[in-house]
């Protein structure tokens, strides 16, 4: 999700295909760091907590920032906490705190759903293809 944001960030008309490649590694370790602090936060503090304290830093910047922002707390917040976390968010910066929330529930559902779809099936690699196929034709429509 947060991916789409730094590929078009990263991808200015003169920029070569390795400095692309290289600023989105950069973009992308970047992200991980900030999830992962906020993962800490939630873990030593509370949902609750966190988010108050990510609302105090994040509003003072520019508004398209704030709402990637969202979208990393609400990452984190769904890693962290698991769908109970849903509470926590609200509609501040363009509601992006449940953006990524639910992107990320919705991706860890679909992971469960097409383990436990193929795992019958598993000698007969025609209907895992097509099964396969058939559900992430589903989801990214």
């Amino acid at each position: 999700m947060v991916g789409a944001v730094a590929l078009v960030r990263f991808l200015p008309d003169s920029a070569t295909v390795e400095q692309n490649a290289e600023q989105l590694t950069r973009a992308q370790a970047d992200t991980d760091t900030v999830v992962g602090a906020w993962r800490e936060k939630i873990a030593k503090s509370s949902p609750v907590a966190a988010y108050k304290a990510f609302k105090a830093v994040n509003g003072e910047i520019e508004f398209n920032q704030q709402h990637n922002n969202a979208h990393l707390f609400g990452e984190a917040l769904y890693r962290e906490t698991g769908i109970p976390g849903v509470a926590i968010c609200d509609s501040e910066f363009g509601f992006g705190c449940y953006h990524s929330f639910f992107g990320w529930a919705l991706l860890s559902m679909v992971s469960v759903f097409l383990r436990n779809l193929i795992k019958p099936v598993s000698t007969r690699m025609v209907v895992k293809v097509w099964v396969v196929s058939m559900v992430l034709g589903t989801v990214c429509w």
